[in-house]
């Protein structure tokens, strides 16, 4: 009797370890801290600033200075052109910890695609702050702030202290979606236009 309670809390030990056996670890992934979507002559492109979590180890860049990437993508959907980003920087993409949307001004705020993106749950939180840019959004999501570690929280800084936070709920829930905050790139940092 004893032996089989022993086999049984074995066998529960580890069955218990092997589900994890599909996980993807953080260190294996690209952590999304903004998106920029621009759109030209009806292909999409779509700008990734993500975490380079190997960045902010053991260098004297990663103690002080920026830790981020940017990598572009296209495709005739967002959701294309997203896929295309991950296979250009073979990882993983995870954008559980997304900060920002950036829309290029020749981007259709009204369109289905759009807003299908923007409704997808497992994609896009709906706390993420969503702002239009005047020129191209991969400007913004370029643009280094002045040296920030992470440019993409410097920006929602910004919009939290000027009290300019709208957020992809609200541009999913109101018929105002002209009012979103205009940010423009000037030089190594952003500025916000009434």
């Amino acid at each position: 009797m004893k032996k089989t309670i022993a086999l049984f809390c074995i066998l529960l030990v580890l069955f218990s370890f092997s589900a994890c056996s599909n996980s993807h670890r953080l260190t294996n992934m690209a952590i999304v801290q903004a998106v920029g979507i621009d759109e030209e002559n009806g292909v999409i492109k779509v700008s990734l600033q993500y975490l380079v979590i190997n960045k902010g180890t053991g260098t004297n860049e990663g103690i002080n200075g920026n830790i981020t990437g940017v990598t572009t993508g296209k495709g005739y959907t967002i959701t294309d052109a997203v896929k295309n980003v991950e296979k250009v920087i073979a990882e993983s993409l995870f954008f559980g910890q997304n900060k920002l949307i950036v829309l290029g001004e020749n981007v259709d705020i009204a369109s289905r695609e759009l807003l299908s993106f923007l409704s997808d749950g497992n994609t896009v939180r709906p706390d993420v702050y969503i702002i239009r840019s005047k020129g191209n959004a991969e400007e913004i999501i370029n643009n280094k702030q002045q040296g920030k570690r992470v440019p993409a929280e410097n920006i929602c800084k910004q919009l939290k202290r000027d009290n300019l936070c709208f957020t992809v709920n609200d541009f999913l829930n109101t018929k105002k979606k002209n009012d979103l905050p205009l940010i423009e790139a000037i030089n190594d940092y952003t500025v916000f236009r009434k």
